[in-house]
């Protein structure tokens, strides 16, 4: 096992070695074939490998793509796989199916190494929207994302913001998460006594849908993060406890953070 600092030529000096990125798939591979296969891949990391690697001890982290160049799988030394789409028992076999949404490029399907899923879904622009916990799939556990509705309306976001306790599970459905974008805040309220800032909320089931009785509504957990006009992090705002006795509503908020014109926080 090799992992300790090393000397370099002359200098009597030890230095503590960093992990390698490599740019090709063989392990062999010559620096020019890597270069070659780099340029035609768009210089994507192929293989990772920390100080500890050696050539009895491997440690390395391969990643496969599929024709497109997206990432398809992440293998480690232990041949655990994480994979866009669903996955056979053995880490050897072929992808049943791929989880890719060509349409945006991005997963609609990540499954981990115990075979647990997580659903994605995003706008026409690739943004998410929401994302579903599921169990393996043989398991009928965790939540859905079927007949679930990833577009809203700008009056149904301005309304949901204005009332997200009365305003979550029309918007909702039976995902695990669900992600509002208010991108227009500011430009539909600047023109009023107190405009709004540009806001992302989400919307978290506290119980799986699978997990319900019958009839069962699960609770859900709002948070808030609000943004200025460079995309900086203002403020963010979550759910509390309701006072004893009383079922108002409470909010924990943040302090502001005010940003100058280069994007530095000047002040909390």
């Amino acid at each position: 096992m090799k992992g300790e600092c090393v000397q370099l030529d002359s200098d009597k000096g030890c230095w503590k070695p960093s992990s390698q990125i490599f740019f090709s798939q063989g392990k062999h591979d010559s620096t020019d074939k890597e270069a070659s296969y780099a340029s035609n891949h768009f210089y994507l990391p192929y293989r990772f490998r920390d100080p500890l690697f050696s050539p009895s001890f491997d440690t390395e982290i391969s990643i496969c793509y599929d024709k497109y160049d997206l990432v398809l799988e992440s293998r480690d030394a232990m041949n655990n796989l994480t994979t866009v789409g669903t996955q056979d028992r053995s880490p050897t076999a072929a992808l049943q199916s791929s989880g890719y949404d060509y349409l945006v490029l991005k997963p609609t399907l990540i499954m981990d190494t115990n075979l647990n899923r997580t659903a994605c879904s995003y706008e026409n622009l690739g943004i998410l929207t929401a994302t579903a916990t599921k169990g393996k799939p043989e398991e009928t556990r965790g939540d859905l994302l079927i007949g679930f509705e990833p577009f809203m309306t700008e009056k149904q976001k301005a309304a949901y913001l204005e009332n997200p306790l009365e305003g979550g599970p029309p918007v909702f459905g039976e995902a695990s998460i669900r992600i509002v974008y208010d991108d227009l805040a500011y430009y539909r309220t600047k023109f009023s006594q107190n405009p709004l800032p540009t806001a992302t909320a989400s919307i978290t089931w506290e119980t799986h849908v699978a997990d319900l009785a019958a009839g069962e509504q699960s609770k859900l957990q709002h948070s808030f993060l609000y943004r200025d006009g460079f995309g900086g992090e203002i403020q963010t705002k979550g759910q509390a406890e309701p006072c004893k006795g009383s079922a108002k509503p409470r909010w924990i908020a943040s302090g502001w953070t005010m940003f100058n014109n280069k994007g530095d926080p000047v002040k909390k």
